[in-house]
């Protein structure tokens, strides 16, 4: 199967073709226009954002760019006719000072987020665009449904704990605590007496007892000011004008406190639950606005996630999306975190639908480990979606997990089930630091526990913690073949 679309198409009654389709951090600055209503968001679909488009420049193009311009007299022209009011870059100052970049690097230095106020139609104003000379692709951005079900609040057991044999696991390894997982989500509740002692700190901006975390100043030069716990991407603006600032704190409906707590609770505490990590740190990373629970800034949410030293970046969250919305710099943007060593988990959907036909994004993309769920008792959940593109699953039907505001509840959902595996890839991470993300997603996909009864193709497998990190000590014992393309005919 290709890898980077994971799309099957029937081609005719006797050919069917499995295929793979591909698919800024702005400043405080508002615009002087109106802007149209945030766009509604339901349960399934990708929304493309009004007045936002993304531009990746042909090599050589992007040296001339500024806040407002890109120094092409045609792309200015265009800029012009939609009144652009900012240009912003998807990299930090600090990634982009240097002297030399890293390939993955320069692919996501090219790559630009246009704000306008014209009220053009993103998807035909991209189609123009990419007929430029100095433009390699041009597309909309989306926001992004949360895959998730919230359920009333009760302390009861984690069945994750004995499903995917946890215990056993941390028998062999309590992880490490130099291990960032990024939390892409709606801001974390970092008082809750089970996260706050595991959120990272970025030394960079917090100094030796806190003394630069408040200084209004960047101290670490990556264009983001007091940093120190996070970034919240949006703050009380909306996907079309954001208003950013360093306080990631779950303002909307508590989801990002819940992937947080799956992912990475504090464990061995003698307080609440405890979590697959362990011992691993939390990266607040908030690209949902205030009043609203849609994912809104999810590019500039994994470049930041990638550019602080996550291991993992866990995106609960997606979408199933048009065919023409092919979001190349969302795969540009995973193979960056993945040059920089990160692994990203996705959540599959909660749509019982068949990926390999209608593929939900991101979890589609390549470099993605895509989950799916199961229920309490192991059975893969009627309602998440499958296919062979679903790599694995997890737990996904009352998760009990951490609450904004503290306590404890209950929640179903995908959402709930990337996070479980989050907290797996960190632990495979600790026993193995020096493999590749590929590499960790295929131990957890290999070492898994495949769904017997009855066997079916279109649903592989359950997460085995133990397993994953106790098999395979090399990397040439790690079975499997892997299919990467197929024609019937």
């Amino acid at each position: 199967m290709n890898e980077t679309s994971k799309r099957i198409a029937v081609l005719a009654a006797t050919v069917l073709v499995v295929s793979v389709i591909s698919i800024l951090n702005p400043s405080r600055s508002t615009s002087q226009y109106s802007l149209p209503s945030e766009p509604e968001i339901d349960q399934y679909s990708l929304k493309v954002i009004p007045n936002v488009l993304l531009v990746k420049l042909k090599p050589g193009y992007r040296n001339g760019v500024t806040a407002t311009r890109m120094n092409i007299a045609s792309l200015d022209a265009v800029l012009d006719e939609i009144d652009a009011y900012r240009v912003v870059p998807l990299l930090s100052p600090k990634t982009l000072s240097k002297r030399t970049l890293q390939a993955a690097e320069a692919e996501v230095a090219r790559i630009f987020k246009v704000y306008y106020a014209s009220g053009r139609n993103p998807r035909e104003l991209a189609r123009m665009i990419e007929h430029d000379r100095a433009v390699e692709y041009a597309e909309p951005d989306y926001i992004f449904p949360l895959n998730h079900t919230p359920n009333d609040p009760r302390l009861l057991q984690q069945d994750f704990v004995k499903l995917m044999k946890m215990t056993q696991a941390w028998d062999v390894t309590t992880g490490d605590s130099t291990i960032i997982i990024g939390d892409i989500d709606t801001g974390i509740d970092y008082n809750h007496e089970d996260l706050r002692n595991i959120i990272w700190i970025n030394r960079g901006e917090w100094g030796t007892l806190g003394e630069l975390s408040n200084n209004g100043k960047d101290d670490d030069g990556n264009g983001k000011v007091d940093d120190y716990r996070g970034w919240d991407f949006v703050g009380n603006g909306s996907a079309q004008a954001p208003r950013p600032d360093n306080d990631p704190f779950d303002n909307i409906i508590g989801h990002g406190t819940g992937t947080a707590g799956c992912a990475a609770a504090q464990t061995n505490n003698g307080k609440g639950i405890a979590s697959p990590a362990y011992k691993a740190r939390i990266l607040p990373v908030k690209v949902a606005p205030d009043r609203s629970a849609g994912i809104a800034s999810a590019l500039e949410g994994i470049t930041y996630a990638a550019e602080m030293g996550c291991k993992v970046i866990n995106c609960s969250f997606g979408g199933t999306g048009q065919p023409d919305d092919f979001l190349r710099a969302y795969q540009d943007v995973i193979n960056f975190a993945y040059s920089k060593g990160a692994l990203v988990v996705a959540s599959s959907g909660n749509k019982p639908i068949d990926n390999d036909l209608v593929p939900h994004y991101p979890s589609s993309l390549n470099h993605v480990l895509a989950v799916g769920s199961t229920e309490q008792n192991g059975a893969v959940s009627s309602w998440s979606t499958y296919g062979t593109t679903i790599h694995v699953y997890a737990v996904g039907r009352r998760v009990m997990t951490t609450r904004k505001g503290g306590g404890y509840g209950r929640a179903d959902g995908t959402s709930f089930s990337a996070p479980l595996t989050s907290g797996v890839a960190a632990l495979v991470f600790s026993v193995h630091p020096d493999w590749t993300p590929d590499q960790v997603a295929k131990q957890i996909r290999v070492t898994a526990d495949p769904f017997k009864n009855p066997p079916d193709p279109k649903r592989f497998a359950s997460v085995n913690a133990f397993r994953a990190v106790s098999e395979n000590k090399t990397l040439s014992d790690i079975p499997g073949v892997r299919l990467k393309n197929l024609i019937v005919s």
